[in-house]
């Protein structure tokens, strides 16, 4: 949720997780994962969405993974 450049994703990915999926509702952020998806090849496990990460809640997932913000947080 959040996806960033995708680093966690990624480094989940690279510890053994079959599947992972990355949402954002940024465009930048998106095109950023997808790029860095490509340079690990991970074309076919790295899955990518647009938009609010709330319309996406009601979807199964061993776990959630999020780099939050301190505002957040706080």
């Amino acid at each position: 949720m959040g996806t960033g450049t995708g680093i966690l994703s990624i480094a989940c990915l690279k510890m053994g997780t079959q599947n992972a999926y990355g949402i954002d509702y940024n465009n930048l952020s998106k095109a950023t994962a997808g790029k860095n998806r490509s340079l690990n090849g991970l074309m076919e496990n790295l899955h990518l969405w647009m938009g609010d990460a709330r319309d996406f809640l009601h979807l199964d997932a061993d776990s959630l993974i999020a780099n939050m913000h301190f505002q957040i947080i706080d």
